[in-house]
C-alpha cells in the first residue's frame, strides 16, 4: 500500500501546507543570474534557492555532482562581462566597483553549496575560474534563521545573491529579503526550535 501523496502548489511548487504564494515579492534585474547548484544542496530541505527563484524568476539554476565538469553549461559566457560571486583570494569587493564596471557586468554566476563542496567545485572547474569573482567587504547581517552558520555574517544563496545584485544595480531589494523571511517563518512554524538549526 502507498501512502497518499501530498499535494503541491501549481504556482510555488511548495506542498500545500508549506505554500508561499501569499508572501511572494518578485523583482526584475538587467542580469542574468545562474545558480550553479551541488546536488546533495538541491535535496536540502533549508535550501533557498527554490525561493530565490520565485522571487527572481529570471534565474537559471544547474544542478550539478560536486565533481562534474560544468563547462558546457558556460559555453558563450565571457570574462569579460560576466561574474562569479565566491570569495576567492584575488576577488574583486563589490562594494567598491565603480559605475561602469558594475554596469558591464552582464551575468552572476553563484554556487549554492557548503562551503566546503563550493570550493571543490570551483577547483575543480577552470571554467569557473576563468571569470573575475566578487566577494563582501561589508558586513552584512543575515536574517536566514534556520540553519546553523559559523557566523550571524554568513549568508544564504538568496540573501547573498541578493544582496550582490542591489550592488550592481545601486538598488534596494528589501521587499525580497521581507518573502523570504516570512516564507522561512511560515513554513516552519510548526517546528520545534532545535530541529531548525540541524
Amino acid at each position: 500500500m502507498t501512502g497518499r501523496q501530498r499535494q503541491h502548489c501549481d504556482k510555488c511548487g511548495f506542498i500545500d501546507r508549506q505554500c508561499v504564494c501569499q508572501f511572494i515579492r518578485q523583482a526584475r534585474v538587467p542580469q542574468r543570474v545562474i545558480i550553479i547548484q551541488d546536488q546533495k544542496e538541491a535535496s536540502h530541505a533549508k535550501n533557498t534557492v527554490g525561493l530565490l527563484s520565485l522571487a527572481l524568476p529570471q534565474i537559471e539554476v544547474i544542478k550539478v555532482q560536486v565533481d562534474e565538469d560544468v563547462s558546457s553549461y558556460l559555453t558563450g559566457f565571457s570574462p569579460d562581462d560576466t561574474a562569479l560571486l565566491h570569495p576567492s583570494e584575488h576577488a574583486e569587493v563589490i562594494e567598491s566597483l565603480d559605475v561602469d564596471r558594475k554596469f558591464g557586468i552582464n551575468t552572476l554566476v553563484v554556487i549554492d553549496a557548503t562551503w566546503r563542496r563550493a570550493k571543490r567545485i570551483l577547483l575543480s572547474n577552470p571554467s569557473l575560474q576563468k571569470f573575475p569573482a566578487l566577494t563582501f567587504g561589508q558586513t552584512v547581517k543575515s536574517v536566514y534563521s534556520i540553519r546553523k552558520a559559523p557566523s550571524a555574517e554568513d549568508l544564504s544563496t538568496f540573501e547573498a545573491g541578493v544582496y550582490a545584485l542591489e550592488q550592481l544595480n545601486n538598488i534596494r531589494l528589501e521587499p525580497l529579503v521581507e518573502f523570504m523571511a516570512r516564507s522561512i517563518d511560515w513554513q516552519w512554524r510548526d517546528q520545534p526550535k532545535e530541529h531548525r538549526y540541524n
